[in-house]
Parts: structure tokens; sequence; C-alpha cells
């Protein structure tokens, strides 16, 4: 959505269920809904202001990640790394220099790594509770990313999904009002 409003983002299912919801009430962050669809369908996105009687123009962009994934820290998830955080691990393709973008949605403070296809780490750290990362990938095949806790009494759901960051850049809006 825009980034001179507030904005509301709804996404409603082909069954009519809404199954996803964002906002940003602050003119400088765009709200975003990264969900996996659950159905083959017609799904319908409903763009609005977070304030009631602001009005302006939008931009809507839909894009195809090259990984999507939910999932959350609790006490059953596997221990990793040697301060025994825990973690889950993902794949996906990716080709030499290739830039990707990763965005991680948290309710705790994570630690993303990232390791190319001959086992180097390539990018690591302590990432915000909402962030985006851009990565430039060496080497063509298939990298793990972790997404781990900070400290180790932290819970919580995350989302995550990486995008080639050509496709972000170079879509077009698909409405514009």
């Amino acid at each position: 959505m825009s980034q001179h409003l507030g904005s509301y983002l709804i996404l409603v299912a082909p069954n009519g269920n809404v199954i996803a919801k964002n906002y940003s009430n602050k003119r400088a962050l765009s709200a975003q809904i990264l969900q996996k669809l659950p159905e083959t369908g017609t799904y319908t996105v409903i763009a609005n202001t977070s304030k009631p009687g602001d009005s302006g123009s939008y931009r809507l962009r839909l894009t195809t990640p090259m990984l999507v994934e939910k999932g959350a820290i609790h006490q059953g998830t596997p221990v990793c790394f040697s301060k025994k955080q825990r973690c889950y691990e993902y794949q996906f393709l990716g080709q030499t220099n290739q830039n990707v973008t990763i965005f991680l949605n948290s309710e705790f403070s994570p630690f993303l790594r990232l390791v190319d296809p001959n086992g180097e780490v390539i990018a690591q750290g302590t990432t915000e509770l909402k962030d985006v990362l851009s990565v430039n990938l060496p080497n063509q095949g298939k990298y793990r990313l972790i997404v781990s806790n900070v400290n180790l009494q932290d819970r919580g759901k995350f989302f995550l999904s990486v995008h080639d960051t050509e496709d972000l850049v170079r879509t077009e809006a698909i409405s514009k009002r």
C-alpha cells in the first residue's frame, strides 16, 4: 500500500473467510500480507486506509515468492547452534549473482543464518521483529535459511518469505487508485 497513508489490508479466501490482515498506522511503512494460500480459487484483497476519513492514492503489488513458511519457536522446537537456541531450517534454490529479499515477521527476537550450497555462511545476525534483508547469492544451488531465537527463553510464531529482488522491483501495480 501507499507510503503516504497509513494502510490496512485484508485477504479473503474463495470461501469468504478472512485469512490474513495487516496494517500500518505510520505513513512511512506499508501494510504487507505474506501468506501461503491454502486453496485454489479466486482471492480478494481489500485495501483501505488505517484511519477513517483518510484518502489518497495507493499501489497494490503481488509477487510469487521463492519460499514461504510459517512456523513457531516453542519448547519442542529442535535445538541447534552451540548456545542451544531452538531453530527451523528451510531450503530454496538460488542462482549465481541473484539478489534475494527475505521478509521476516516474528513475535520474538529472531536470528537468521543463510548458508550457500557449499556450506559457507553468507549472512547471519539478529534482526528486528519485522524485518527485510537483501542478499546477493554467490552460487547456484540449494540454500539453507535458518530461523532461530536470540534468547533461549524466547518463544513465538514467525512468518518468512524469500523473493527474487528483481521480481519485487519490476512488478507493476496490480491496481492503482
